[in-house]
């Protein structure tokens, strides 16, 4: 076993995972926090508060905690924290910190029974759809947010994240900033989307100085809308129509826009929706000649943005990773020792 003064603490083992997730593999935000909580609190249960000996850690460890895990939290729940732990030993390998093949020891999770229906059916989708309310401006703002999940495939947070700049509508394409993988995507903006959008900003969407797409109409008006609030939309829809779905919210559209795509021969897996939306066909908006007017809720509805405009996070090889990136890696865990070693104790 390493002296203990050699050995990383955990706080500077998950910063430099979450570099190692963000700059190697390219993962957004959201997905590494969660990598990282779940990776910490494997570390605390392994360690304590004390340092990460990684040569420590038995396979026993790390089936004892997977298997703790399922009997307190759901297969979905589980199953997240497994990958994050398989990502989290492969980190371990890569930043030369030892770990051999742990991963190879996490669980498989159950995945739920292959027989339950998560989808609508075409014709009750179509019938969702046509029950949509227009003649509010919170219903004309639902409707837009519905068929961008229903006909794009967006992802809840992807509909909260879209801003007015992404909507190119000369060249009818809707650009997504930051998907799950950490990439950018361009979409087609079909005539149906476009339309409702174009409804809702020129109609129903309040004054106000925030550039996303959607935002609130009742309580802190014009703010931004959260991910709760696209799944309520969904919801609500549903409750309106009558429909006794098999899940709620906005992952039953996109896996009913999938399962449409499966039908007409496409071959996918949900995360690569939007390829696949361009690969079947979709109209393009125009194509139709649809045009998007001025005023748009106090802001022009024809701003434009270029391709080479979506970014597309910094990465580096594994051949980099072994040799430069782990220096990276490395420096991180160093940086974190010597802030400690100023500070004269953990900072706070």
């Amino acid at each position: 076993m390493a002296a203990t003064r050699d050995l990383p603490a955990a706080e500077d083992v998950l910063a430099a995972f979450d570099e190692y997730l963000r700059r190697v593999r390219g993962v957004c935000a959201g997905t590494r926090r969660n990598y990282v909580r779940y990776a910490g609190a494997f570390l605390r249960a392994v360690f304590g508060v004390g340092p990460v000996d990684v040569a420590a850690i038995r396979t026993g460890d790390v089936a004892g905690f997977v298997g703790d895990l399922t009997r307190r939290y759901r297969p979905r729940t589980v199953e997240l924290a497994a990958s994050a732990l398989r990502s989290f030993f492969r980190f371990l390998t890569v930043a030369g910190l030892g770990g051999g093949r742990l991963e190879d020891a996490v669980p498989m999770v159950p995945h739920r029974p292959s027989g339950l229906v998560r989808h609508l059916e075409a014709g009750r989708l179509d019938q969702l759809l046509g029950s949509l309310d227009r003649c509010s401006p919170r219903g004309l703002r639902d409707r837009a947010i519905i068929l961008c999940v229903a006909r794009l495939g967006l992802r809840a947070s992807e509909v909260t994240q879209l801003r007015l700049e992404d909507l190119d509508w000369r060249n009818a394409s809707v650009r997504v900033r930051a998907r799950k993988t950490g990439h950018g995507a361009l979409l087609p903006l079909t005539g149906e989307v476009g339309a409702a959008l174009a409804e809702y900003l020129q109609h129903g969407r309040p004054d106000t100085a925030a550039r996303q797409v959607f935002v609130l109409h009742w309580l802190r008006p014009g703010a931004p809308v959260s991910v709760s609030i696209v799944g309520r939309a969904v919801d609500n829809a549903l409750r309106r129509a009558g429909m006794d779905a098999p899940v709620r919210g906005a992952n039953l559209l996109r896996h009913s826009l999938a399962t449409d795509l499966l039908g007409l021969g496409a071959s996918l897996v949900l995360g690569a929706v939007q390829g696949e939306l361009q690969r079947a066909g979709c109209v393009f908006a125009g194509e139709r000649g649809f045009r998007g007017g001025s005023g748009c809720g106090g802001v022009a509805c024809d701003d434009t943005v270029s391709v080479s405009d979506m970014g597309r996070p910094s990465s580096l090889s594994f051949a980099e990773v072994r040799g430069e990136g782990r220096e990276v890696l490395g420096g991180t865990i160093a940086h974190g020792r010597q802030q400690r070693g100023r500070c004269g104790g953990a900072s706070r």
